[in-house]
């Protein structure tokens, strides 16, 4: 079988389009048999060769590069022995894509923005697209919420906010516009806080128990070595993480061909404590996260290193001295054991033994016998009080005097009441004394005495409060529990009667867990829109009754933090809020918490970083 040559089923395009520096194939597809030779015209002229537009084994026509000489009419002829048929069609030449703004190497520092900037000019009948890779994968800014692009002349830009770690690497912007492509690639450089180090590991010094080094391996440094470190600790009797040191201490390199370091910790441990400890180290940028914690270090006993405080004594009745003290706290026992030596004279100066009586346990008052006729003669009594434990004895106390009778009140303070504060403190409230028409004689405060309803009224804690005042706080206390609260006038004569003790009960806990999926989006040049998502409160937690903001400037301490107080109420069902008032080129942090009767819960994590434009 045998045709003439016939471009119908295949002519070529009536118009082609190609850029300038772009490679161009033009394609010459006739059907025909026998097989028909090729010719190409350009303009009705026979076309040149050269190394640069050649012809193809096919009969195709390659131009590489195209130059804006190369536009006008392609014909492209087709013969065989049975005749012959041409195909004709335009090329016009447009402009090449050409970047006006190429991304650099940059540098950003953690939980700031960060802009790679990227902008191609081409021919304006033609659109540019952009496209961006990291590490040679495509980045797919619909799926991070930390990306997005400009837009007019900066839709190529590529904007984080807020960068982390992970956004570090080898960026590539590519520009395309329907006939042609070129891309440019650049470094991001992520500075910030080193990564934290790992758990150190405590060594105790040979010469000194209750003195330690801390060893430990450090993280990545994030552009700059660390130059500080932010020891703290955390103890079986005190369950909150406390700074013991914070600042630039000598740290000495284990071996220079690793990153171990370690430093003395000058601080002197508490005895019959088991302390964990936790580092942090900072640069420039600012201060890691803390390590995971230590193993436990088990400090030794050794003698109470402090004595009991707020000692006051009363004649009593006759032949009577009461004393009353309040008690060494546990983490300040140094050991198992305690108990307490009460020391009394005439005169405690005086050399010689002097009469004394030994307590064990958490008792504060004691009651001693002494000679009737003395009290009866006004004789006043000196009295000492010492704690000791099973390592020895600690140190006394200062010496008071105890007065006779005479100036002691034989009333009890009134109207005492006492109501949850959060879910480990009670405030509790009373009328004052002198408020009343009868003689009462110069008081110096009050003992707002306080115990556990499962408890004997011996292991009670006192509280000391000023004579001004009508109210105190009473912190430290148990969650959900109940506990017995009196109240007493003092004199220099000692305690008066106790009120009748009232029953209160501390709240449940506060929200243990944290909000979660924090965002902060900046709205304009002084407000930002804030919104996460909320917490679930267990049966030992009270009822969530809201949220608050927290926020204060980059370099300042958390004290200095304020916060938006959002009642439930006024949430509804979306968990977000406007901050305004904020001062445009500060730099911010930013966490959430909830609250309820029980306290405020832990703040959301991680930190978050913000700056205003």
């Amino acid at each position: 079988m045998t045709a003439v040559p016939s471009f119908r089923k295949y002519p070529l395009p009536r118009l082609n389009y190609a850029s300038a520096g772009a490679n161009l194939t033009m394609v010459c597809q006739p059907e025909g048999l026998p097989v028909a030779v090729k010719r190409w015209l350009f303009n009705d002229f026979a076309m040149v060769t050269s190394p640069r537009v050649r012809l193809l084994a096919g009969g195709d026509l390659f131009i590489a590069p195209v130059t804006a000489a190369d536009q006008g009419w392609y014909t492209c002829e087709a013969r065989n022995e049975l005749g012959s048929d041409q195909s004709q069609g335009e090329l016009r030449v447009l402009s090449g894509l050409r970047f006006r703004e190429i991304a650099t190497t940059d540098q950003a520092l953690v939980a700031h923005p960060a802009v790679l900037r990227c902008s191609a000019d081409t021919d304006a009948m033609l659109d540019v697209t952009y496209d961006w890779y990291l590490n040679d994968v495509p980045v797919d800014v619909g799926q991070n919420p930390r990306y997005r692009t400009g837009w007019n002349e900066r839709r190529g830009y590529l904007f984080i906010e807020p960068v982390t770690f992970g956004e570090a690497g080898n960026y590539t912007c590519v520009a395309r516009s329907p006939v042609d492509r070129i891309q440019t690639s650049s470094q991001l450089f992520v500075t910030g806080p080193p990564n934290p180090p790992s758990a150190p590991t405590v060594i105790p010094r040979v010469d000194n128990p209750y003195l330690v080094t801390l060893r430990w391996m450090d993280g990545a440094p994030n552009g700059m070595d660390s130059i500080r470190q932010r020891i703290e600790a955390i103890t079986n009797h005190l369950p909150h993480w406390t700074v013991l040191a914070d600042g630039i201490f000598p740290v000495r390199a284990i071996s220079s061909f690793t990153v171990r370091r370690e430093m003395d910790l000058d601080v002197t441990l508490q005895p019959w404590n088991s302390y964990k400890f936790r580092l942090s180290v900072g640069n420039t940028f600012g201060l890691s996260a803390p390590s995971s914690p230590s193993l436990s270090y088990d400090v030794p006993m050794a003698p109470p290193s402090r004595s009991p405080y707020g000692i006051i004594g009363t004649g009593g009745r006759t032949g009577e001295l009461v004393i009353t003290w309040v008690t060494v706290q546990p983490f300040e026992q140094n050991g198992p054991g305690i108990g307490y030596r009460v020391q009394y004279s005439k005169d405690l100066n005086t050399t010689g033994n002097h009469p004394e009586v030994t307590v064990s346990g958490e008792r504060s008052r004691i009651v001693i016998r002494v000679d009737g006729s003395s009290v009866k003669q006004k004789v006043s009594y000196q009295v000492q009080v010492a704690a000791f434990n099973t390592a020895g004895q600690g140190p006394w106390s200062d010496i008071i005097t105890v007065e006779p009778t005479d100036d002691a009140i034989s009333l009890a303070p009134s109207n005492v009441r006492a109501e949850p504060f959060n879910s480990t403190a009670v405030r509790v409230t009373w009328h004052q004394m002198f408020n009343l028409s009868v003689a009462l004689p110069r008081m110096s405060g009050y003992r707002v005495k306080y115990w556990r309803r499962d408890w004997d009224q011996e292991e009670a804690w006192l509280l000391p409060v000023a004579p001004s005042e009508n109210s105190a706080l009473i912190k430290g206390l148990d969650v959900f529990t109940e506990y017995f609260i009196s109240v007493m006038a003092v004199t220099a004569a000692g305690t008066g009667l106790e009120s009748e003790p009232y029953i209160a009960r501390t709240y449940r806990s506060e929200p243990r867990a944290f909000p979660m999926g924090v965002r902060v989006r900046i709205r304009n040049w002084n407000t930002v829109h804030v919104d996460w998502r909320g917490v679930m409160t267990g049966p030992q937690e009270e009822p969530i009754e809201g949220y608050k903001i927290r926020y204060w400037r980059q370099g300042e301490d958390i004290k200095e933090a304020k916060d938006v107080v959002l009642p439930r109420t006024l949430l509804y069902r979306d968990l977000d809020a406007t901050l305004g008032g904020l001062t445009p080129g500060e730099s911010y942090n930013l966490r959430i918490l909830a609250y309820s009767r029980g306290g405020d819960g832990r703040m959301s994590s991680p930190l978050w970083k913000f700056r205003m434009g």
